[in-house]
């Protein structure tokens, strides 16, 4: 039985027969492609090795994480003494009176004006407090619970972790962001080896959730 290149062979002889130089070099150029894809070897895909989590949170659920960020103690509303409102009734009449247009509207603009200034100038600012943050890693699940709150990511649902110079934001699959302040109990920004073990958690959780998506 013939092998592919004897066929080959046969069929450049029946058309160079009568031109046997031309046949030659062009057998040349057959066996030549012939040995090129023998010896071509097909290389196959790196395969990325299966992240086992489980390992993963075993390392990481041994550090204690809890970061610190400032916070205003209570909410800032709108905010007008007794004099200011009077100045702000007079100076908008005036202002009616004076300038073509709605005095109520004058009255509104003076007031706004009149109690910015009043509180930036001449009010007792609001009171800070430093806001404690605390990272709990579960098998499935990070926790991060403050005093008045808790909140829960999943970690099938962590798409892209960046690490800024105050904070490392998480984004979820639902384009939601979860920030983590990186302070200490004053204030201070702690050094990076605290948290690079976070860091390569997050990095391991990607990597699984993008070979899931295969």
């Amino acid at each position: 039985m013939q092998t592919k290149l004897e066929r080959q062979a046969d069929e450049l002889w029946k058309g160079y027969k009568e031109e046997s130089s031309r046949f030659w070099k062009q057998y040349d150029k057959l066996i030549q492609n012939a040995q090129q894809k023998a010896q071509r070897k097909v290389i196959p895909k790196e395969q990325t090795p299966d992240v086992d989590i489980s390992v993963a949170y075993e390392a990481v659920s041994k550090f204690n994480f809890t970061f610190y960020k400032y916070e205003k103690k209570g909410a800032l509303g709108f905010k007008m003494s007794l004099q200011t409102g009077l100045l702000s009734l007079i100076a908008g009449i005036l202002l009616g009176v004076s300038v073509p247009g709605t005095i109520e509207l004058y009255i509104v603009v003076c007031a706004i004006a009149f109690s910015n200034l009043e509180y930036r100038y001449f009010d007792t600012p609001m009171p800070r407090t430093v806001k404690k943050l605390t990272l709990e890693f579960r098998p499935d699940v990070l926790v991060i619970t403050s005093e008045q709150s808790e909140r829960r990511l999943l970690y099938k649902d962590i798409r892209q972790v960046k690490a800024k110079k105050r904070e490392i934001i998480v984004k979820a699959k639902s384009g939601k962001e979860l920030r983590i302040p990186l302070y200490n109990q004053q204030l201070e920004k702690v050094p990076k080896n605290t948290y690079q073990p976070l860091l390569q958690f997050f990095k391991l959780i990607i990597q699984k959730n993008k070979q899931g998506k295969r």
